[in-house]
């Protein structure tokens, strides 16, 4: 039986969030660790539909290159062969890739978003810049310019991400043999330490073989415990924020932290509409495949519009609530009016998002009103 790419798209990524939640279930009710639920949903939609759109104007650039390019040094291998090779170099481009996004300030306002996560978790694997990808040609074009296909280089860069997944669990400690020439989980907490013995360091994605000959490898200690998060840390939980802040203040802006209001609701709604609008996304990459182009549209400013307001909640702004529902329903009037894909897991996804939208804007609680009810009861009692 032969599986669509649609197929494996659904499968991967719904592996991915059950794993996710698995996780968080597992440190939380077995290993008694609060899970931070609210930072892995910020996690999850860290803006996967912009940054996508951004994956494939790379996929597009490596093309271009590949089209113009006289080499087909490929051409007369075996197809294993040419596996291995661009396995191997991919790994080496994001070394290089990584390191500059750590040396070069330009890049860092950009990979900064990934080191703002505080928490290790398979979530943070999946926390990325909007902009990312758009930096990324330069350090794989030697691939497009030596013949190596468009689908080759997708299916080993797919392959090696999923692995980086993998390498943020928060559950392995040590894996073994592995990590003499693989990169771990525990080489990559490392990578995440704020302290200075671990800064810039274990840039690599799979192998471990380029820290250990390019000087940058370290290992991690039982007596330094590794604290995460970032020297240049930006307090939000706002996707938005998270993703602009830096690129402002790089460009000379003097922007504050954006600070919170008094209207929230609990996490766990939270949670529930951030898989809602990660479904979304998940649809785009299906149309991505065979849709066309006003179909992407509508499904891009659904995602994204609910990936925006999800992020104006968490600023726990009223105004990020009622924004939130107007966009949803204008966007929804617009799809079932104009479009109607006729897609029932698609249309099932919207109807769920509008009503979750709907339930967290009458549930909102007014923060700063209980705390007057409680200052006006402590003074009752004290009278």
């Amino acid at each position: 039986m032969i599986i669509d790419l649609a197929t494996i798209l659904v499968l991967v990524n719904g592996l991915l969030v059950t794993l996710m939640v698995s996780e968080g279930l597992f440190n939380q009710y077995v290993r008694k660790h609060e899970s931070p639920w609210k930072e892995m949903i910020y996690n999850l939609n860290s803006g996967h539909l912009l940054m996508w759109i951004c994956r494939g104007l790379e996929i597009i650039g490596y093309y271009y290159i590949l089209s113009y390019s006289p080499y087909r040094l490929f051409e007369n291998l075996p197809i294993w062969q040419t596996f291995i090779i661009a396995f191997i170099a991919w790994d080496f481009g994001f070394y290089w890739f990584h390191r500059a996004h750590h040396k070069f300030s330009a890049l860092w306002v950009l990979h900064n978003v990934h080191h703002q996560g505080e928490n290790f978790n398979l979530s943070l694997g999946i926390r990325n810049a909007w902009f990312s990808s758009l930096t990324a040609l330069p350090f794989y074009a030697i691939l497009a310019v030596a013949g190596l296909p468009v689908e080759m280089f997708i299916a080993v860069a797919s392959i090696h991400i999923v692995i980086q997944f993998y390498n943020h669990n928060s559950i392995v400690k040590k894996s073994g043999i592995l990590e003499l020439f693989m990169i771990t989980p525990s080489h990559h907490r490392v990578h995440h330490g704020t302290q200075d013995v671990y800064v810039d360091r274990n840039f690599g994605g799979t192998f471990v073989i380029w820290d250990k000959l390019f000087g940058t490898f370290q290992v991690e200690l039982e007596e330094v415990p590794v604290e995460y998060g970032s020297h240049d840390k930006i307090e939000t939980s706002n996707v938005f924020w998270g993703n602009l802040i830096p690129i402002l203040r790089w460009l000379g802006f003097k922007t504050e932290n954006p600070k919170l209001g008094n209207y929230r609701i609990p996490n766990l709604q939270i949670v529930l509409n951030g898989l809602l609008v990660f479904g979304i996304y998940v649809q785009y990459l299906i149309y991505e495949i065979d849709g066309n182009l006003a179909d992407m549209g509508i499904i891009f400013a659904l995602g994204f519009s609910g990936t925006l307001g999800l992020g104006f909640i968490s600023d726990q702004k009223l105004w990020g609530y009622r924004l939130n529902v107007i966009s949803s329903i204008i966007l929804a009037s617009v799809y079932f009016i104009a479009f109607r894909i006729n897609d029932i897991y698609l249309e099932a996804n919207i109807i769920l998002i509008l009503l979750s939208n709907l339930i967290m804007y009458f549930s909102v609680e007014n923060v700063s009103l209980n705390l007057v009810k409680e200052d006006i009861s402590h003074s009752k009692s004290i009278v």
